[in-house]
């Protein structure tokens, strides 16, 4: 499940959270409102067409706060959701990029837009490799409260970079390796011991 694969369903909601604040709903009616949409009224099934994942995508974009607006709250919020109602023995998130903040009625009316020039310009790098470091720690925080989580290991890295922290069992508590480079092979069994 990808931010931009899930965007005609968001662009749904996000249409139908402006229709709602033109009316002059309030937050508790809005809450009531984005609860009570279907996937089919969002289109949903263009999406994907097993009923379950309609379903979890509708809840992570209707239930959390700030997944329509920004990917990287997406992406949290989705792993959270993820390793608590599967307990996946592996979680794969990767964060992107998200808009810069706003006015919250100025950034649903620009999310709902497809105007690629306006959101690469609206892009917050900095902000968004914030929201990346604190998303995946609150995932190890969330995967660390399942009963597997002693076998629990946790690799985060900053794409391009040679920096990244592996947690795991197999590894010494405070270890630091900065005299070579990790091969696959060696970074796999860490991740598998």
């Amino acid at each position: 499940m990808t931010y931009p694969g899930i965007a005609p369903i968001n662009r749904n909601i996000l249409s139908s959270m402006k229709q709602a604040f033109a009316n002059g709903t309030g937050p508790e009616a809005l809450r009531s409102h984005l609860t009570a949409l279907s996937p089919q009224a969002l289109d949903a099934p263009r999406v994907t067409a097993d009923p379950r994942m309609q379903q979890f995508i509708l809840s992570v974009l209707t239930e959390a706060s700030g997944t329509q607006l920004f990917s990287t709250t997406f992406v949290q919020w989705t792993g959270r959701e993820i390793l608590r109602r599967a307990a996946p023995l592996t979680l794969l998130a990767r964060f992107g990029p998200r808009q810069r903040q706003a006015a919250f009625n100025k950034m649903v009316g620009f999310a709902e837009q497809a105007d690629t020039e306006n959101i690469a310009s609206s892009i917050d790098a900095q902000g968004s490799l914030v929201d990346a470091d604190m998303g995946a720690w609150y995932l190890y925080l969330e995967a660390k409260r399942l009963p597997f989580s002693e076998n629990c290991r946790f690799f985060a890295w900053f794409e391009d970079h040679s920096q990244a922290i592996l947690c795991s069992p197999a590894i010494a508590t405070g270890g630091i390796t900065t005299d070579r480079s990790l091969t696959h092979a060696e970074l796999a069994s860490l991740l598998t011991d």
